[in-house]
């Protein structure tokens, strides 16, 4: 009877503990989740800037020229 009662007490922890980290497997999967789209926001708002970056590039080398050739 002791050794039933152990077992299922053991048993009841066991189910315990695997509750637990489904629940732990769970949260790190919705913040890896989060992650994931913070990165993808990340990704977009550097190729918007990259865009941007070129054209004032391409705008300094037409103001350049242009000044370049006044002087001449």
């Amino acid at each position: 009877e002791y050794n039933m009662a152990s077992e299922f007490l053991q048993e009841s922890e066991h189910q315990n503990q695997i509750e637990e980290l489904k629940q732990r497997i769970e949260e790190r999967q919705d913040q890896i989740k989060e992650l994931d789209e913070e990165i993808n926001q990340v990704r977009s708002n550097m190729e918007e800037l990259q865009r941007e970056l070129q054209s004032k590039g391409q705008e300094i080398l037409s103001v350049r020229r242009e000044a370049n050739s006044q002087i001449r």
